[in-house]
Parts: C-alpha cells; structure tokens; sequence
C-alpha cells in the first residue's frame, strides 16, 4: 500500500532501485528528466523523497508547459502504476493534496 501523494510504501518497501535515473520509472521519459533535473531530481529516489504532489509543483513553478498529466504520471512513477489508471483511481487524492500544499506555501 503507498501513501497518499508521496510514493512511500507503507509496508516498507522500497524502489528496486532508488539511485536508477528518473527516466527509468514507468511513466516517464527524457522531456520529464529534463523538466525534473531544473528542480533538482536526477534519481528516483530524489522524487519519492519529494513526493508527486512537491515535485509536481516545483515544475509549475517553471517556464515549461506542464500539466496535470504530469502529476499523474509521478505518482504512477512512484506506484509502479501507469499513469491512466492514476488519474482514474488517485485523481482526487493527488487534487486535495496539492491544494493542501499550495495552502501551506
């Protein structure tokens, strides 16, 4: 089981390998690494420990076009889920999360 918007496994599993680059996790490709390594995460273990949510509105705060499809696709990094089913399944979690932190900024 993950927690909600972070990507950390609850029953202390951890990514099979947290220092693969960010590129290698299902979901996301060399414009994401690009969009990612402005904002500091090279490794997938750099975005699990930033979580989807942060990470996702790190890249906001770019000049890059980015979307939502690219939240979804973090947190499907991090489950090892594609990102469709993401958006089907944790679409209002990962939406109340990231208006909690914007709240918290």
């Amino acid at each position: 089981m993950v927690q909600p918007c972070t990507g950390e496994y609850l029953d202390g599993m951890q990514l099979q390998d947290p220092d693969a680059p960010v590129d290698s996790g299902l979901n996301l490709g060399p414009q994401s690494r690009r969009i990612l390594s402005r904002i500091g995460i090279r490794t997938l273990g750099e975005l699990q420990r930033a979580g989807s949510v942060e990470a996702y509105l790190l890249c906001k705060e770019l000049d890059e076009p980015v979307s939502l499809n690219l939240l979804w696709a973090l947190e499907g990094a991090l489950t090892g889920k594609p990102w469709q089913s993401i958006a089907r399944e944790r679409r209002q979690d990962l939406l109340t999360a990231m208006k909690a932190a914007l709240a918290g900024r």
